[in-house]
């Protein structure tokens, strides 16, 4: 229901439902954004994305100029300029880029009045290892609970929410799942994310995972599996913590998610052998109490940042 004071006089009339919610981009740019990878290999390509956004941070859909890029000596196949076009949506990535040398680039871009620096790209001969980044608990379409995420819309759509962590993002990886599933679509719903996860997975370049989030009496858990081709229908969000345990709990292809929202672990209800992956900070604030509760328990999980964002 949403209620409006049409005359400002304090006399709100009700209008809806149904309503329609959409993002209007604002159509000046407050940010200018350039990102590339955290580590590569001296020569190895890799892509940069250049984008603009407005002061909610909303990509500027409808902004069309130039970015202009400093010179570097060591980067091959950065351009001096690149054109934003009203169908970019605010966003460009430009492929090919490469450095010459070893080293921590940082690549310098400009949108008159705004300038940018990428984040620091370090560059070896032979990496060690390459920093992945991605979010591991985030939401999209298919809510039983919260009407904004019950509509499929352009911006909850499964496919939206991949594309914005692939496109805006820029990350290596990402798991939009439904939050409480309905229990009368939960087929249709699972099959929407599974079907996204087909249409953006990009070896090399984007990984898609396959989740839901379970909601047991014991505490929520985000349910992430390895694999999206095969795996069925999930049970009822609703079912106990035993249930997901045994359906679960032993996989190695699956990884149960504590989580830090609305419904922490209640470890005195139920305490499973293994907690292997631990959510210690969210949009819900920092959980070093849940860390800390966990390694005293006997667990030595592995720990997540994540957004546990909501409305795309």
């Amino acid at each position: 229901m949403l209620a409006l004071d049409e005359k400002g006089e304090g006399v709100c009339i009700a209008c809806g439902p149904p309503l329609e919610f959409r993002v209007v981009t604002h159509e000046q740019p407050r940010l200018l954004r350039v990102l590339g990878p955290s580590a590569a290999a001296v020569g190895e390509p890799f892509a940069l994305h250049v984008g603009l956004f407005d002061r909610n941070g909303n990509p500027c859909s409808g902004f069309s100029g130039t970015v202009d890029f400093e010179a570097n000596d060591e980067a091959v196949g950065l351009p001096e300029k690149v054109d934003i076009r009203q169908q970019d949506e605010g966003v460009v990535i430009i492929d090919g880029v490469s450095m010459l040398q070893a080293g921590v680039f940082r690549l310098q871009a400009c949108c008159s009045p705004l300038t940018a620096s990428s984040n620091p790209i370090l560059v070896e001969h032979a990496p060690q290892q390459y920093g992945y980044w991605g979010d591991v608990h985030a939401h999209g379409w298919g809510d039983s609970t919260m009407y904004l995420m019950h509509l499929r819309s352009a911006r909850l759509d499964p496919a939206a929410r991949h594309d914005q962590g692939r496109r805006l993002g820029r990350f290596d990886f990402c798991c939009p799942a439904s939050m409480s599933m309905d229990v009368d679509q939960r087929d249709e719903i699972f099959g929407a994310y599974r079907e996204a996860c087909a249409a953006h997975d990009e070896p090399g370049r984007y990984v898609p995972f396959l989740a839901y989030e379970a909601h047991p009496k014991a505490g929520d858990r985000q349910v992430i599996f390895r694999d999206y081709v095969d795996e069925p229908t999930p049970p009822s969000m609703r079912a106990p913590m035993e249930t997901v345990r045994e359906q679960y709990g032993e996989r190695n292809d699956v990884l149960l998610q504590v989580h830090i929202g609305s419904d922490p672990p209640h470890w005195d209800i139920y305490r499973p052998q293994r907690e292997r992956f631990l959510e210690v900070c969210s949009a819900f604030g920092c959980a070093e109490w849940l860390l800390q509760e966990a390694l005293q328990s006997g667990y030595q999980p592995g720990i997540c940042a994540a957004s546990d964002l909501h409305l795309g």
